[in-house]
């Protein structure tokens, strides 16, 4: 067999919000796609910290509380979706320096995980997470001004390898196949 050449990984510089009351979790990293050097990273109590220089320093933007994920637009680098927790569903157009809130339509009880983006439309995103015990999954066709309910999901429940069912009650993760228009996961 080929020889495989690995590269040695540094460890990432710790991160830390200042004030910090309390410590919490990355909940979420993402790197634009348009360009490395910008990074994002959401903490469940902290907010939002934005890199500008693949790492090196960081900005904080407090956006409130559980934020959940953070989702870069693959077509301007400006532009920047946050499944906010509680706080449903937000949008940056500078860089994650400040947050509107684009959550017309959506329930007010809904609990926002994660957000994606079409990479073919970027207008049609696409936000899952749960109102009460129940995974909900919401889709926009004009870039997060309106949200409707998306009701083509998976069955309540399935039957596992061993017979048991097991319920689909609260999906917590979501992807849009860069591939095929239309396909999510």
């Amino acid at each position: 067999p080929a020889a495989v050449a690995v590269a040695a990984v540094q460890p990432a510089p710790v991160v830390q919000a200042k004030p910090a009351p309390v410590r919490s979790v990355i909940s979420s990293v993402a790197i634009s796609p348009l360009d490395p050097n910008l990074i994002f990273v959401t903490s469940r109590a902290n907010g939002v910290f934005v890199s500008k220089d693949a790492g090196q320093t960081w900005s904080h933007s407090t956006v409130g509380e559980k934020t959940m994920s953070i989702t870069p637009s693959p077509v301007n680098k400006d532009e920047v979706y946050l499944a906010a927790g509680s706080s449903r569903v937000m949008r940056s157009t500078d860089g994650g320096a400040s947050w509107t809130s684009i959550s017309t339509g959506i329930a007010n009880d809904f609990f926002a995980r994660e957000v994606a983006v079409s990479p073919f439309a970027p207008h049609q995103l696409v936000c899952i997470g749960k109102t009460g015990w129940n995974g909900t999954i919401y889709r926009s066709n004009d870039n997060g001004a309106s949200w409707t309910p998306f009701d083509r999901l998976a069955p309540e429940s399935a039957t596992d390898t061993s017979g048991e069912t097991v319920r689909l009650s609260r999906p917590s993760n979501l992807t849009i196949s860069p591939v095929v228009p239309g396909l999510m996961f």
